[in-house]
């Protein structure tokens, strides 16, 4: 069986077609940028017919940032760089009237906690949370694996608890990768950094250099603090086999971790300490993730 799975962001849409067991057979992308709802539908939509034309495909999940009611497959809410309109659009109505096939909707972090649990970190896990860093912080839990959605479909906004005294002290506004690389930059413009070192500033740029400058080693154990602090909370309130940390500051694996769990052993008191593991399955998350929903849903096999 095979099926097309697409990841919404707000520049770009990546996509797949996926067999039943989650190898990625073909994959693309188009841009997002300059469309609004109704367009961003009818690209969709066309794709779909081209994929089911070509290569008979048999579902399609949609993967994307904003908040999804993951039975009717509407928006209930959006991030601020979607398309226009997005925020309310009735994905699941609109392909389900045109097209005679499956279709999931998933918010784009629950996909990815699900694809963890079905291919990668949490495959031998039943209860985790899957966190999910770059401008912000969002997480996916998994409990007895299943997605835990909340009351009205919002768990896991974990990047919104309050770090700080004051309404917007966010914890994603001090933790998140965003946050740690305008720290640096702020530290490296105090302290007269040359621009052409500024502009290069990412996640991988700092961590190559976590060793060798000692600005950028305080400025990291510091973040790594606040991150730990977090991440120790959400434990005690869960109680997970393993926090899985994604996007793209994970690709800095084993130095992540060396940083994070010695933090997360102080933070958290005996029986809550709970292990971090790396995201495994990169940029392929959020569409397996829905490839994993269409089996469970629709089909007898997993």
């Amino acid at each position: 069986m095979n099926f097309l799975a697409m990841d919404l962001g707000g520049t770009t849409a990546k996509y797949a077609m996926s067999n039943e067991k989650g190898v990625i057979l073909h994959e693309g992308k188009f841009f997002t940028a300059s469309q609004n709802a109704d367009e961003l539908l009818d690209k969709i939509l066309k794709l779909s017919h081209d994929f089911h034309q070509k290569y008979c495909i048999q579902g399609i999940g949609v993967s994307c940032a904003g908040i999804v009611h993951p039975h009717t497959g509407q928006m209930l809410g959006s991030s601020f760089n979607m398309p226009k309109g997005w925020h309310k659009a009735e994905v699941k109505a609109y392909l389900n009237s045109r097209l005679d096939m499956p279709v999931v909707v998933e918010n784009d972090v629950n996909s990815a906690a699900l694809a963890e649990l079905w291919l990668g970190a949490g495959r031998n896990l039943h209860t985790f949370i899957c966190l999910a860093m770059g401008t912000g912080i969002g997480s996916g839990i998994i409990i007895d694996k299943k997605l835990y959605y909340g009351a009205n479909y919002r768990a896991g906004e974990i990047g919104y608890i309050h770090a700080n005294k004051g309404a917007t002290s966010y914890w994603e506004r001090h933790a998140s990768t965003l946050a740690l690389v305008n720290r640096v930059k702020i530290a490296f413009e105090m302290n007269r950094r040359a621009k052409e070192e500024i502009d290069v500033i990412d996640g991988k740029y700092i961590f190559d250099l976590i060793n060798s400058d000692s600005l950028i080693k305080n400025i990291v154990d510091d973040w790594a603090d606040i991150l730990a602090r977090g991440i120790a909370d959400a434990a005690y309130i869960l109680n997970p086999q393993a926090v899985i940390l994604g996007g793209g500051i994970s690709e800095q694996g084993p130095m992540l971790l060396e940083l994070l769990q010695p933090k997360i052993d102080v933070y958290c008191a005996p029986g809550f300490t709970t292990n971090i593991k790396i995201a495994e399955l990169g940029n392929h998350a959020g569409k397996l993730g829905v490839v994993k929903r269409l089996l469970d849903e629709y089909f007898t096999m997993v």
